[in-house]
């Protein structure tokens, strides 16, 4: 229940900065449902591992939204 809570907290502190995960590799912006992808260069990228939501600090435009910079929410 507690972790619930956590998840939360976190994505209505920054709502506008919050995705979830949609697909393989993909996320959803939580408030415009634009999509996003993690940047090649994050630490996160080809590891295996995708979170079920991410808390970004900015978006990398270039051919495909992107962000390098997150917190991974993990519920």
């Amino acid at each position: 229940m507690l972790d619930a809570i956590y998840v939360i907290s976190c994505i209505a502190a920054y709502f506008h900065q919050a995705a979830r995960l949609k697909g393989i590799g993909e996320y959803v912006n939580c408030r415009t449902g634009m999509p996003c992808h993690l940047h090649p260069t994050s630490a996160l990228f080809g590891m295996g591992f995708t979170p079920d939501f991410v808390v970004y600090h900015e978006l990398i435009m270039t051919a495909k939204v992107s962000f390098a910079t997150f917190v991974p929410i993990v519920v």
